[in-house]
């Protein structure tokens, strides 16, 4: 596999989580609706890290990928990468993950999905450059 098939590969599995993202939303399970995008920025951030043939390291830290990456981000933007890698949770038990989804309303869902949108815009148009 060429660097740009890589690179596809990652690209069509964040499509293809945009879309679970999207409808987990539509279907009122807003705790999947934000796991699901913080997968999608994770994957198309480790497209533009092979595109600018950096290593690809095996973290779910947002803000770590997407410096790794040199993208720039501000200090904001940085919060609230760190508050996304949140969103994938790697919890063997159901009491962690029943926390986050009490606090995945729709309310904190729908504030959240905007934020997600706004990064994969961001983040695709280094792909695009």
């Amino acid at each position: 596999m060429n660097k740009d098939e890589a690179v596809m590969v990652w690209i069509n599995g964040a499509k293809r989580d945009k879309k679970m993202a999207e409808d987990s939303f539509v279907m009122k399970h807003y705790d999947w609706s934000l796991f699901f995008w913080q997968l999608v920025l994770e994957k198309v951030l480790k497209a533009v890290l092979l595109l600018r043939e950096k290593e690809i390291i095996w973290t779910h830290n947002l803000t770590l990928l997407a410096k790794r990456a040199e993208i720039t981000l501000t200090e904001d933007e940085m919060k609230e990468l760190n508050e996304i890698s949140t969103f994938n949770i790697e919890a063997r038990y159901e009491n962690i993950k029943s926390e986050f989804y009490l606090k995945a309303n729709k309310k904190f869902a729908s504030s959240w999905v905007i934020i997600c949108n706004k990064f994969y815009k961001k983040f695709i148009m280094e792909i695009e450059k």
